[in-house]
C-alpha cells in the first residue's frame, strides 16, 4: 500500500449483510479508528470474530448502535463477555436509542460473569440532530432514521477550528496572543493599539473536516441531505435493487439508487454501501445502479479499510488491492 500522511482516520467494515445470513456477508458491524479512539458502529453476530481477523480486540472507547434489531445488536453480549475475560478495565460508553439501552442492561443482569469494565449509557434523541459528544478532536453526532423501530444515525467529524492564523498579519497588526483562540473562532482581534482588525484580515480559510456518516436502517430521507452536506465518506444501506423501491419502503429500508441520490444531494466526496439483502448473490449489481446517478460508489465488502487522509480517501481491499480518490 502507497504510504498514507495521515493514518489517523480509519474505516474497516466488519459486516455488510442484512438480516438474512449470507455467505461471506456477516451482519452489520463498524469500527472507527480516530486519533487514539476506537468506535464501533452496530454489533451483529460475529463482530469480535470479524475483529480478530480484520481489526484486533483491543478495547473498544465508544459503541454507538442505530436500532434494536437483533442484526444490529446480538453480537454485543459476546464481545462484552470476552473483554471481560481479558479482564479490560476501560470504560465502554453505549449510545443509542432507548430500546437497545433497555435490552442492554436486560442482558447485563443475566450475564452469568460480571461485566469487567464499568458501562455509561446514553440515550440518543430521537426527533432531531444532536451533538452527543465533543473534545478538542472529534464530535459525533445523530441523526433521526426512518424505520419499522426507532433508528437513528451516525456522523463522526474531525473537530478543526473554522479559519486558520495568518502569523505574518499576527505580527504586522500587533496582536496579544492571548486573543488567537477566540480569533481562530471567527471573532475580530483588537491590536494593541486598540484598533479593531476584522478576521478574515488575519485568518485563512481553513481546510474542510474529514466526517464520515453512517446511515443504516432506513427509508429514504432527502432531508438527511441538509445535515450531511459535504461528509468526506457516507455509508447507506441499499438492502433493495431500484425495482424493489416499494418494498423497500414498506419496510424501512432504501435501495442502491436511493443511497446515491442521497449522496449527490449531500454533495458527499464517496459512498459505501451495504446492508445488501442475500437475495443478490452479485451485489456489484446494486452499485452500477447507484453509479448511473453517483459515480464515486464502492461496495462495502467485508476487511475494506477506507482511510481518510486530510486531501485523499484510500480504499484497501483485503485482497491487496486499493484505490484512491
Amino acid at each position: 500500500m502507497a504510504a498514507l500522511k495521515n493514518k489517523d482516520f480509519c474505516i474497516t467494515i466488519l459486516g455488510s449483510g442484512s438480516a438474512t445470513p449470507a455467505p461471506n456477508r456477516f451482519h452489520t458491524a463498524q469500527i472507527v479508528s480516530f486519533k487514539g479512539q476506537r468506535i464501533l458502529l452496530d454489533v451483529g453476530e460475529g463482530t469480535q470474530y470479524k475483529l480478530l481477523l480484520y481489526d484486533s480486540l483491543s478495547p473498544i472507547h465508544k459503541v454507538l448502535i442505530t436500532h434494536v434489531h437483533g442484526d444490529h445488536i446480538l453480537g454485543l453480549p459476546g464481545l462484552f463477555f470476552t473483554f471481560s475475560l481479558n479482564n479490560v478495565e476501560r470504560p465502554v460508553h453505549l449510545y443509542s436509542t432507548p430500546q437497545v439501552i433497555e435490552w442492554f442492561f436486560i442482558f447485563k443482569e443475566w450475564l452469568t460473569v460480571p461485566l469487567s469494565f464499568p458501562v455509561h449509557t446514553h440515550v440518543v434523541p430521537l426527533d432531531k440532530k444532536t451533538l452527543l459528544y465533543a473534545d478538542r478532536e472529534m464530535e459525533i453526532f445523530s441523526l433521526p432514521l426512518r424505520h419499522t423501530t426507532a433508528a437513528v444515525g451516525y456522523v463522526i467529524k474531525e473537530n478543526i477550528p473554522p479559519r486558520k492564523i495568518n502569523p505574518d498579519a499576527i505580527r504586522k497588526f500587533d496582536i496579544p496572543y492571548e486573543q488567537l483562540k477566540l480569533i481562530k473562532m471567527g471573532y475580530d482581534a483588537v491590536s494593541r493599539g486598540g484598533k479593531v482588525i476584522p478576521n478574515e484580515n488575519i485568518t485563512y480559510q481553513n481546510r474542510n473536516p474529514r466526517s464520515y456518516a453512517f446511515i443504516t436502517d432506513t427509508s429514504y430521507v432527502p432531508e438527511l441531505a441538509e445535515y450531511l452536506k459535504g461528509v468526506t465518506v457516507m455509508y447507506h444501506e441499499a438492502t433493495f435493487s431500484g425495482q424493489q423501491s416499494e418494498e423497500a419502503n414498506l419496510t424501512g429500508h432504501s435501495t442502491a439508487v436511493q443511497a446515491a441520490q442521497l449522496a449527490k444531494q449531500a454533495q458527499v466526496k464517496l459512498l459505501l454501501i451495504g446492508h445488501i439483502s442475500s437475495r443478490y448473490t452479485e451485489p456489484e449489481e446494486l452499485v452500477k445502479e447507484a453509479r448511473k446517478v453517483f459515480p464515486n460508489t464502492f461496495l462495502a465488502v467485508e476487511g475494506l479499510k477506507v482511510w481518510l487522509e486530510i486531501d485523499k480517501i484510500w480504499l484497501q481491499y483485503p485482497d491487496g488491492s486499493e484505490f484512491s480518490l
